[in-house]
């Protein structure tokens, strides 16, 4: 009868197997037995398949498989001989059985033969498959639709004003002839006094006594 591991029976399946096929961490900082945050961490850095997560009477529950220990054990072997997780992560991605088993050169006997796979070969999100991808370069990016390029005369006309005209619709004889009739009309235009009142503005004032 074939079953798949919980969490904690991972771990001390995952611990023995480390033990006996001699493994140590490369550096104080590298654990070699695994916890929950360091699977995770695994399964996001596609060196590990999703686990399979099942329904239980105390709630949903990750479990692992036979593939798990394999992948978890290549990785431990190959980070103990220098490799960093990138480079675990190019010789994982897509591997079958017979390669893990290869890579993690696990002892006979170690690992039990009751341990069912719990997820396919290929992650269910494709991450593994991802990871090995190479970027295709006869695919183009989208070409980015650019905006249209104008160019814009500006004139200055009177104090504070400008005139702007669109080069690719006015000659620059026209250009200037419009910018002339517009100094000449601003120049007639009768100075008023500061706050003057519009004539033309029905608002009622009062007047001063």
């Amino acid at each position: 009868m074939t079953r798949t591991l919980t969490l904690a029976e991972f771990a001390e399946l995952a611990a023995s197997a480390v033990e006996a096929a001699g493994l140590e961490a490369p550096s104080s900082r590298v654990r070699v037995v695994p916890g929950e945050r360091m699977l995770r961490y695994y399964v996001t850095q596609g060196l590990m398949d999703r686990p399979e997560v099942v329904s239980t009477e105390s709630g949903r529950e990750a479990r692992y498989g036979r593939r798990h220990l394999l992948q978890f054990l290549a990785t431990k072997r190959l980070q103990a001989g220098g490799a960093s997780l990138a480079e675990i992560r190019d010789e994982l991605a897509g591997a079958d059985a017979g390669r893990l088993a290869t890579l993690a050169a696990v002892p006979s006997g170690v690992l039990p033969d009751g341990v069912a796979d719990a997820s396919a070969d290929v992650a269910p999100d494709g991450r593994a498959e991802f990871w090995r991808r190479t970027p295709d370069e006869s695919v183009k990016p989208a070409a980015v639709m650019a905006a249209p390029q104008r160019t814009v005369s500006v004139i200055p006309v009177a104090p504070g004003a400008e005139l702007h005209l669109d080069t690719a619709r006015w000659t620059a004889a026209e250009i200037q002839r419009v910018a002339a009739a517009v100094r000449r009309a601003l120049q007639a235009r009768p100075a008023e006094a500061p706050n003057s009142p519009d004539p033309d503005d029905p608002t009622p004032r009062e007047e001063p006594r």
